[in-house]
């Protein structure tokens, strides 16, 4: 996962997690809206786990032999 692409995914995982209480604040929560907002929650605190345990993945090159350089300067 790029860097651009975790940010954007704790972005909308905040945005979920804080949309949660405009369902209290607009009027009482009914079964329906409770379950809405409880799947919401569980949705953006998962998003927001998943993305910040995601490895930082580089490029690498390790021990991948003698350098060569066919058609230039010898490396040196």
């Amino acid at each position: 996962m790029t860097r651009p692409q975790k940010i954007v995914l704790i972005v909308v995982g905040v945005a979920c997690i804080a949309d949660t209480p405009m369902v209290w604040l607009l009027n009482g929560p009914g079964t329906g809206e409770l379950v809405g907002v409880s799947l919401q929650v569980g949705t953006g605190v998962a998003a927001l786990v998943w993305a910040w345990l995601q490895l930082r993945q580089g490029d690498s090159a390790v021990d991948t032999g003698k350098a060569e350089a066919p058609g230039g300067v010898p490396p040196g």
